[in-house]
């Protein structure tokens, strides 16, 4: 529930201040013409998300500024402040600091009055039909003010007080007095083409396709002379490219064999030169070995003579000095010289064993040599036949590629035309069901405005309000619901009465509207502002609304505003109404009202709002 606790003009140095203050149940603004009535009434609508632009009246020059301090129950403060000229809201909750929200209703965030709103009284995220069709809208904050602040011009209307006359708004404003009566949305309907839009989308439809087949044509003509024989044709290519892929297989798998063999007899040459290399490398260590073995062998040889000879003449004179033997300085036993040369007969003896070795080693080595080197020459000579037999085989290769690169073309050519042909048949067939299509209309599931019972049970809402103010008549009401959706009351259409009585029923729709709603816990603000509601009480003479009707003079005479005023100040507890009129109130009003007079005299009291 909202309450409207004050309305306040300042300008930017907040020097200039107008202050207007609300009761929580009922406030009663009364005065002359032309003291801000219903400028008060516009700059409600206006701060509760209203772009109308306020009148450019003198009064209000001084200020630049209004804010709207409300009281969202049961303990959240809102101040919104916003400029006269309109745009978005400096807002403050519960005294925080002020962000920004935007006038414009936006359901997928908060930075907007409306959703924050909405939210906070448990709207947010509702959608409305906007006719049979049930396409739907969002809610905003604005559908549900309109049902709750009344200005002058709106109170005197022959139209329904749920609708403002708007004849392409009528079916959704009767679904959101519908939600506001029921509490239910329209969020389950499942929306359906309009006739007109069902009709305009298949013609476009048919447009697109008829467009689509003339492109098809115009490439058959151009490029497809043929089209009769392409399926026949294709057989053939096929068979073509079927011999063809054979041929290329049987190639390549006698290529990737010669292949296989290549690098096997490339392996083994590597392998066999290797080891040719690695025999001539040894033969040559083995050569020199051998004349190591023989130096050694001719060095011995030369120590065991020269023991020989020692051994002969070892009682002789020195054959170097001629010295007898008794006269040699070193003597030297004849058993040395015969163990050396003994010994040098054995070492001998061991290098030519070793080199009988070698020369075995060698003999074996050679062999070697010569096989490898056979085995050699016969991989190169297999090496150089394989690779013959590779070059041979590509020009082959190469013509199958040509012969490829030949009839790929072809079949793709000839499955373009073929799916030409079939994407035409198939255009023309859609476009023939396009045409031939109807609508399939499912019963409309948008209930339009309300079930007969739901209106008759606000309707006697409205009755019982109408009873207890003493409105002239029985008060039997009912609410017709197909043509005028509005009140019937005591057998006569509402709009057939005059402004002061059209008046007075509208105040009473609205306010039996927040009582029906807030008695059975269904969505409503829970206020209700009214500009004029008792303008049956007018001058006849003066007044620019004219002379009174009988029905008017009826209730003049009555005492119908009394009853009326302290009944809405009974509804503190359902409620709060702000009514600004232009009679005086009752002598008692202040027991049940909290009165607010705008005397139109800058030396008497309050001359006016601003």
């Amino acid at each position: 529930m909202i309450l409207l606790n004050r309305l306040i003009f300042t300008n930017a140095t907040g020097d200039t201040r107008a202050e207007l203050k609300f009761s929580d149940s009922f406030s009663f603004v009364f005065g002359a013409s032309n003291t801000g009535k219903s400028f008060a009434v516009k700059s409600l609508d206006f701060m509760l998300g209203g772009n109308r632009e306020l009148p450019d009246i003198q009064e209000r020059r001084p200020y630049d500024r209004v804010q709207l301090e409300l009281t969202l129950q049961p303990d959240q403060r809102l101040v919104l402040e916003r400029a006269l000229a309109g745009g978005e809201f400096l807002v403050s909750v519960n005294g925080a600091e002020p962000v920004v929200w935007g006038a414009r209703h936006n359901r997928n965030n908060d930075d907007n009055l409306s959703n924050n709103l909405l939210g906070r009284l448990g709207m947010a995220g509702k959608e409305i039909a906007q006719d049979k069709s049930a396409t739907k809208k969002p809610l905003s904050f604005r559908d549900i003010v309109r049902l709750c602040i009344v200005d002058e011009t709106s109170i005197q209307s022959e139209t329904s007080p749920a609708q403002t006359g708007e004849v392409q708004f009528a079916a959704l404003e009767r679904n959101i007095f519908k939600y506001m009566l029921t509490g239910e949305d329209d969020s389950a309907l499942i929306t359906q083409l309009k006739p007109k839009e069902y009709s305009a989308g298949r013609s476009a439809q048919v447009s697109l396709l008829e467009q689509m087949l003339i492109e098809v044509d115009a490439e058959i003509a151009d490029s497809f002379p043929d089209l009769d024989n392409l399926t026949d044709e294709l057989e053939k290519v096929r068979g073509e490219l079927a011999n063809l892929e054979r041929q290329i297989a049987f190639a390549r798998e006698s290529a990737r064999t010669k292949l296989e063999n290549k690098a096997n007899l490339v392996k083994l040459i590597n392998r066999d030169q290797q080891r040719v290399t690695d025999i001539v490398l040894a033969l040559e260590n083995f050569s020199q070995l051998k004349r190591v073995y023989d130096s050694d062998v001719a060095r011995l040889e030369s120590i065991e003579e020269a023991g020989f000879l020692l051994g002969l003449t070892a009682d002789d004179s020195c054959p170097v000095c001629g010295a007898p033997p008794e006269a040699q300085k070193h003597k030297h036993a004849l058993a040395e010289i015969e163990a050396a040369r003994a010994a040098a007969e054995i070492e001998i003896a061991k290098v030519k064993a070793h080199g009988v070795e070698l020369t075995a080693t060698v003999g074996d080595t050679s062999a070697e040599l010569q096989r490898t080197g056979g085995r050699l020459l016969d991989n190169q000579k297999s090496l150089a036949s394989i690779e013959a037999e590779i070059a041979a085989g590509l020009p082959t290769a190469d013509d199958n590629l040509r012969r490829l690169s030949e009839i790929i073309p072809r079949r793709d050519r000839i499955n373009r035309g073929l799916e030409l042909s079939k994407r035409k048949l198939e255009l023309e067939k859609q476009i023939a069901e396009l045409k031939k299509r109807r609508q399939k209309r499912l019963p409309s599931n948008a209930q339009a405005g309300l079930s007969v019972h739901t209106a008759n049970q606000f309707a006697m809402e409205v009755g019982s309000i109408l009873k207890e103010w003493g409105f002239p008549g029985e008060c039997r009401t009912f609410f017709e619901i197909e043509k005028n959706f509005d009140l019937i009351i005591d057998g006569k259409q509402r709009k057939d009465n005059g402004k002061g009585v059209r008046a007075i029923t509208h105040a009473a729709f609205k306010v039996g509207l927040m009582t029906y709603c807030r008695k059975r816990d269904l969505p409503h603000p829970g206020f209700v502002v009214l500009d004029s509601p008792l303008i049956t009480y007018r001058d006849p003479i003066r007044s620019r609304d004219g002379a009174l009707s009988a029905e008017e003079v009826a209730i003049k005479s009555s005492d119908l505003a009394e009853r009326m005023l302290a009944h809405l100040g009974s509804l503190g507890a359902l409620g709060q109404v702000i009514i600004f009129d232009n009679i005086d109130p009752p002598a008692n009003a202040a027991t049940y009202a909290d009165i607010e007079i705008f005397t139109n005299n800058p030396a008497e009291g309050r001359q006016g709002l601003l």
